[in-house]
């Protein structure tokens, strides 16, 4: 008889470890899915402009790029993030070990900045006494006839 109580206990204590490891499991699973959706606060610095962003752990810096967008008018592709080097689009900011009151500092171009720093100065330039009013394309023009051959 007692080779039949120790099987009962037996079949007893490993009821109690399943029942443990799902416990153990569920636990576990709502843990997953709370790093899933969990958010860090951390600001991105441009312009001298300090942003508050809170943003999830789990997403990729590309997305990140994307919202970044929305708040400081930089197109995502003409981002570039720093946080501890450069930062590459296909890491997620837990990769990247973002911890809440991190700062990342954007480096980029609005289209406005670049539309300016592209159009062509209307300014005249003076090139002796006499030549005042002409454009500086009119004064260089000159050169550019002497080499023409």
């Amino acid at each position: 008889m007692a080779s039949s109580e120790s099987n009962i206990n037996e079949g007893a204590t490993s009821n109690e470890t399943t029942d443990e490891k799902n416990e153990q499991g569920q636990e576990s699973g709502a843990a997953s899915s709370a790093t899933e959706c969990e958010m860090v606060d951390f600001k991105v610095i441009f312009n001298k402009k300090k942003h508050d962003v809170t943003y999830s752990l789990n997403e990729t810096v590309a997305s990140l790029k994307v919202h970044i967008a929305e708040i400081t008018g930089v197109p995502a592709t003409m981002q570039k993030l720093m946080f501890k080097g450069l930062v590459k689009d296909d890491m997620t900011l837990r990769d990247l070990k973002v911890t809440p009151g991190s700062k990342l500092m954007l480096v980029g171009s609005t289209v406005d900045d670049v539309i300016e720093a592209t159009k062509l100065p209307d300014k005249t330039a003076e090139v002796g006494g006499e030549e005042k009013g002409r454009s500086v394309s009119a004064s260089l023009d000159h050169r550019v006839r002497l080499f023409q051959w």
